[in-house]
């Protein structure tokens, strides 16, 4: 759920949007309706962290275990995508007519944007290693490499 907050128009998150005037945007400052949708998208993050905490701690009997740890692995990696993606539409991710900057600069540009990214590969990374016949990992491990 908090993964396809990402889907959503940021006035969404804002308690007090006017719908009125584009904001200068900066990597110090995101709109506060952008930083909240973050945050909502962020509590997904947790949640996968905790599922993936959960999972280890299962015996290593359990059948399961293995595509439980690929499947948690994947959705902690979407779910940190999707908060760079966020922070890159904010940023003007290069993508539509009226581009700020490229794609390809925001990782250069903005730490958090890169963090994010590294942190998603190593999740879908993980989640490979458990099951490599994830296509799921493989869509996101894609994803992550070319953002």
């Amino acid at each position: 759920l908090h993964s396809f907050g990402e889907a959503l128009p940021p006035y969404v998150f804002d308690q007090t949007s006017s719908f009125e005037g584009d904001e200068q945007v900066t990597e110090s400052r995101l709109p506060t309706e952008v930083e909240d949708k973050i945050s909502f998208i962020r509590k997904g993050e947790e949640a996968y962290a905790q599922a993936l905490e959960l999972v280890t701690r299962i015996d290593d009997v359990e059948e399961d275990k293995t595509f439980l740890l690929a499947a948690t692995g994947t959705d902690l990696g979407i779910n940190l995508l999707s908060q760079a993606k966020t922070i890159a539409v904010a940023l003007g991710d290069g993508s539509g007519g009226d581009a700020k900057t490229a794609v390809a600069d925001l990782t250069a540009k903005s730490d958090r944007v890169k963090d994010l990214v590294l942190r998603s590969i190593n999740a879908f990374s993980q989640a490979l290693d458990h099951n490599p016949n994830d296509a799921g990992a493989w869509c996101g491990l894609g994803s992550a490499l070319v953002f």
